[in-house]
């Protein structure tokens, strides 16, 4: 049954028009989701059945429905998407499966807190496991850690390690981690701007792999005694944690000792040192945090806890950049790829040579920005400015008030004008696109494709 809503719609189109949209909606909403629906509530049932139903056809007749009812107010329709109540009520932790797109299956085990109520907006942590490492054991970890207000998140996690390196095994890999948390969001209410990663050791490398590949996602990331694993990272570094954006960071390792051996301290410790070193220079929010021992952090809990957790992933960014190897990566913020261009770096070996007299940082940096996609923008005034390489196919999503609809909206990429005129919001991309994407925090109202050139670009 559709959860009733306080408030009814005030219609202001004129007695006629509205009657026969509201038989509209009636004539298409699913008989199944319309038991005990006032009249007055017909328009917010049939955005809540929009939701809810799994089959296109369906939700095509109910966008339509919805679009006439509404006169075509996009700022209308966003209002009442950020009410819907689809969510029930869940056992206190279970499991559920994701699918890919070539029927690949992974497990999820979710927790929820104790105060869990479906009708209002929860955070979300999602913990990369270690070999052998549990839920329940990452879950008494980042408790320990990030203190109280732990208690008011969903903690999910996939039942075996995720891939922890630059190199995964394919582009349905690479995307794993976007329709994992699409799945988490269709079963629980979670509030997308407050999703947040946490790992330790190579469960940590796995985070911070889909932290940088996955930025426009996730609120925060915390890590313990970990490190992102890449090849050539004296190069690699610059690029890629500009992808964060402002990400809040919490890097937790040990300090390591000279006469240490081992590989893993010593690489954690030495990305530690880069951090520090860095942080201000590429826009990284945040620093290690270095403590003597993994056993002794009850001194970081409370600032951990109102810093990391206290942390929002913007709702708007008017400029975004990010670099990706495989095309279920290209996303920022309000620009997707569409279409990659060429093939993906599948080369497992990234063997670059520069030759005898040649600049070894600048050639490598050349070498890696040829090879991998970016992906930027920014948005100023009515002007909206694209830079892209390897991409083929290009989708603007423009947000409620980004720019104003009413004026002509210039588009330009990789220096040549695509577009200069109206784009039109419309409720039906407003409703595919968060149904696409489920997530409510970002309407999208108007959307423009285009092609350019695939090797154009090259920042």
């Amino acid at each position: 049954m559709i959860a009733r809503f306080r408030t009814v719609l005030p219609f202001h189109s004129p007695p006629r028009a509205t009657f026969c949209a509201l038989l509209l909606c009636v004539s298409v909403i699913p008989t199944r989701l319309l038991a005990g629906v006032l009249p007055g509530e017909l328009i917010e049932a049939t955005v809540s059945a929009f939701f809810q139903s799994d089959r296109e056809a369906e939700r095509s007749n109910l966008a339509d429905a919805i679009a006439r009812t509404c006169r075509g107010n996009v700022g209308l329709v966003a209002n009442l998407i950020g009410k819907v109540q689809i969510w029930g009520e869940l056992p206190q932790s279970g499991t559920f499966t994701v699918t890919g797109e070539n029927q690949s299956r992974v497990v999820i085990h979710y927790r929820l807190p104790p105060n869990y109520d479906p009708t209002q907006a929860h955070p979300l942590v999602l913990c990369m496991p270690s070999k052998g490492e549990t839920l329940t054991s990452l879950h008494a970890q980042a408790v320990q850690l990030l203190g109280p207000r732990a208690a008011e998140c969903v903690f999910v996690s996939p039942a075996r390690p995720a891939d922890e390196t630059f190199h995964l095994p394919s582009d349905e890999s690479a995307g794993m981690v976007y329709r994992l948390l699409r799945e988490c969001k269709k079963r629980i209410h979670v509030d997308s701007n407050r999703a947040y990663l946490f790992g330790r050791q190579g469960g940590g490398d796995a985070a911070w792999h889909s932290a940088l590949m996955n930025a426009d996602l996730f609120a925060g990331l915390v890590t313990v005694q970990s490190a992102p694993q890449l090849p050539y990272p004296e190069q690699s570094l610059p690029l890629l944690t500009r992808n964060l954006g402002s990400m809040k960071m919490l890097p937790i390792s040990t300090p390591s000792h000279p006469s240490e051996q081992d590989p893993r301290s010593q690489q954690v410790s030495a990305f530690a040192d880069w951090l520090d070193m860095h942080a201000v220079q590429f826009g990284i929010n945040g620093r290690g945090i270095r403590i003597p021992s993994l056993d002794a952090h009850t001194q970081i809990t409370t600032n951990l806890s109102s810093e990391f957790l206290g942390s929002s992933r913007p709702t708007f960014r008017p400029s975004v950049a990010h670099w990706f190897r495989y095309p279920t990566q290209g996303r920022a913020g309000w620009l997707r790829v569409a279409k990659f261009g060429g093939e993906v770096w599948r080369d497992d070996q990234l063997s670059i040579l520069p030759a005898a007299g040649t600049d070894r940082n600048e050639y490598i940096t050349s070498v890696l920005k040829e090879h991998l996609g970016f992906l930027g923008g920014r948005i100023d005034g009515q002007t909206v400015d694209i830079t892209a390489h390897r991409c083929a196919e290009i989708e603007l999503l423009l947000p409620h008030h980004c720019v104003d609809f009413a004026q002509p909206i210039t588009v330009r990429c990789n220096g040549r004008v695509r577009h200069r005129g109206i784009i039109q919001p419309d409720v039906k991309t407003l409703l595919q696109t968060t149904y696409d994407d489920w997530d409510f925090q970002r309407p999208v109202v108007a959307r423009l494709t285009f092609r350019i050139r695939a090797d154009d670009g090259i920042p």
